[in-house]
């Protein structure tokens, strides 16, 4: 695709030979670009490209509803919500189902945060978009829908297409049955095509339940809907440390944010629009973590040096000590992550999933 003049949305470019590819812009400034082959999203300010969707050849690991092979040429099936259940209904369909434990629920705050790239789709100032926290029969299982439009929901055997695509099992004994769905335009939506049309789906981008006996995927009631709201910022996940994220002058109007008096308020703020003003005038100041000694990356050899041998000594008196616990979080501040933007971030990214925690704790309340 050609830079410079901006193109109309849904025109058509050719890159070469057969390969057609469809391209659209978008409004909050990505193109949509699609060919026989697949489709991804392209952030022009960041360079970042993502796979949207891929139409592969596949084992038959889920076979098409009807067990034959279907003809009918459909490029994008699509999974459409039949009606809104009443509270009383969702209920019926929760019966068998136990309530998340509160570890659970704990555990899923802190995957709802990290399920997704947020840091690089939403916007990093509050108050954020609107998510949905829900209870699902069906959670952690894949939906698939055939190239007429029919859904199923099988147990997911194996680790799916996407790292949030965890196997059923997993899911459910690390979270339960709890679930969560997107805000319309947060983001990616990650699904795969299959070569022989079906489409693997996924379960967070709609405020919906598949409801087996009917076969039809249904709207969460209202109370659900209105119950179970977060409101999530791009600071929710540990990258929002990346330094490169603030740049725009969209995360720097801190004119008009009221930052949360639990994270700190006015004064915190102003202390990261500070950092970032400073590291974006001198890079160099950047603090990275060194990952695997748990501690900030110093920048001469000899001190690094020095911190494997008193890692060594203390391995050799106390041999079966494992690794110093470290914050989970941290896993994701490879790269030019600040490590003191992200302990500035820590209060609001802490109370942004305690809020994911408390509107499905409303939720389990509501249905009990």
């Amino acid at each position: 695709m050609e830079s410079g003049q901006r193109q109309p949305a849904g025109c058509t470019c050719r890159t070469g030979g057969m390969w057609g590819v469809r391209h659209e812009h978008l409004p909050d400034g990505r193109i949509l670009a699609e060919n026989a082959f697949g489709s991804w999203w392209y952030d022009p300010e960041t360079g970042v490209v993502e796979i949207a969707s891929l139409a592969v050849p596949a084992a038959d690991e889920y076979p098409d509803a009807t067990g034959l092979p279907d003809r009918e040429p459909l490029l994008r099936p699509e999974a459409e919500i039949v009606r809104s259940l009443t509270l009383g209904e969702y209920r019926e369909l929760l019966a068998r189902v136990p309530e998340p434990s509160r570890e659970q629920i704990e555990a899923f705050a802190h995957f709802v945060s990290t399920a997704h790239s947020w840091y690089k789709h939403l916007p990093l100032l509050p108050p954020g978009v609107p998510m949905t926290l829900f209870l699902d029969p069906g959670a952690g299982a894949q939906l698939i829908v055939d190239r007429r439009g029919r859904i199923r929901q099988v147990n997911r055997r194996k680790h799916g297409f996407h790292y949030s695509w965890l196997r059923t099992a997993e899911y459910r004994d690390r979270f339960g049955h709890a679930a969560f769905a997107r805000s319309a335009g947060t983001g990616t939506v990650v699904s795969l095509m299959r070569a022989e049309g079906s489409q693997l789906i996924p379960s967070d981008d709609k405020p919906a339940i598949f409801d087996p006996g009917r076969g039809e995927l249904l709207a969460l009631p209202d109370e659900v809907l209105e119950a179970g709201v977060a409101h999530l910022s791009g600071v929710v996940h540990p990258r929002a440390a990346l330094v490169g994220l603030w740049g725009f002058s969209k995360n720097l109007n801190a004119s008009h944010v009221d930052w949360p008096t639990q994270s700190g308020g006015a004064t915190v703020l102003a202390e990261i629009l500070e950092r970032v003003l400073a590291l974006r005038a001198d890079p160099t100041l950047i603090e990275r973590i060194d990952l695997g000694l748990d501690r900030p990356a110093e920048r001469h050899g000899a001190t690094v040096v020095a911190q494997v041998f008193e890692r060594v000594r203390a391995l050799g008196t106390h041999p079966k000590q494992s690794k110093p616990p470290r914050d989970r979080d941290r896993y994701y501040l490879a790269g030019s992550c600040d490590l003191v933007l992200y302990r500035l971030l820590t209060p609001e990214r802490e109370r942004q999933r305690a809020s994911i925690a408390s509107a499905l704790e409303r939720v389990v309340d509501l249905v009990r």
